[in-house]
């Protein structure tokens, strides 16, 4: 005869469904029971009568995880609401949550954040009719932004002497665009931030670099792993520096 199994932290989840007074931060790995420890909480919340569906937020962090919390969660109502050991007050209160569903905030963060701004686009300095982009079309977006910028940046005669020395020394277009991207998914930390000059290299470093390139090749020779070697790698590339220096 098979008993019924109890997980050990039985205790926990069941604070979880029933201490809906004060706020938990759960952590725990995947396959552990978060979601249906989630979805018990809901329906607790709203089976008491402490919060009706559509004053509930649940956020996930993709569109399929929301989709199938608000399955399960529209499930678990409607059997609490079934419940023949529920009081009366409680299934009522679950009968109402099923109707409240389709206005429950259970969506993504960005859906969650476009909602609001939806709900008061004049306050937040949005047009009323704007629309949010998913990740394909803001990658083109930032795409054809950065397109536009390096075509007046080559174009730019006060850039190009920057440029073609940075380019000389190594940086690549490459470098410049995952600057720009960091900036771009980066952008709400640099409304303050601040860029100082910074002051060009001395000659004498520049020198004393040029000087020890045939030093940096002779000690290359001693890695054992070889190209597999992060700091061979990088010793060529400060090599590769040196050599275009001396060129310059």
């Amino acid at each position: 005869m098979s008993s019924i199994f109890i997980p050990e932290d039985q205790d926990v989840r069941q604070r979880i469904q029933e201490s809906l007074d004060e706020n938990l931060f759960v952590v725990a790995g995947a396959g552990t029971g978060k979601t249906s420890s989630l979805v018990d909480r809901i329906v607790g919340l709203v089976a008491s009568g402490r919060a009706s569906l559509d004053r509930v937020a649940a956020i996930t962090f993709t569109e399929s995880a929301a989709a199938e919390l608000r399955d399960r969660i529209r499930e678990s109502l409607e059997r609490a609401a079934a419940d023949g050991d529920r009081p009366e007050k409680e299934k009522a209160h679950c009968t109402q949550g099923v109707a409240d569903l389709d206005r429950a905030a259970i969506q993504t963060l960005h859906s969650f954040a476009g909602s609001l701004l939806r709900e008061r686009p004049l306050e937040a300095g949005l047009p009323p009719a704007f629309d949010t982009l998913d990740q394909i079309a803001a990658d083109m977006a930032f795409g054809e932004a950065w397109s536009t910028w390096l075509d007046n940046a080559l174009d730019d005669t006060d850039l190009q002497p920057a440029l073609r020395i940075a380019l000389s020394m190594g940086l690549t277009l490459n470098h410049l665009y995952q600057v720009a991207r960091s900036f771009h998914t980066n952008y709400d930390l640099l409304e303050e931030a601040a860029f100082p000059d910074t002051p060009p290299s001395p000659p004498e470093a520049a020198a004393a670099l040029v000087e020890q390139a045939p030093e940096l090749e002779r000690l290359c020779t001693f890695s054992k792993i070889g190209e597999g070697d992060q700091l061979l790698a990088h010793v060529r590339g400060v090599v590769g520096v040196s050599l275009r220096l001396n060129g310059m």
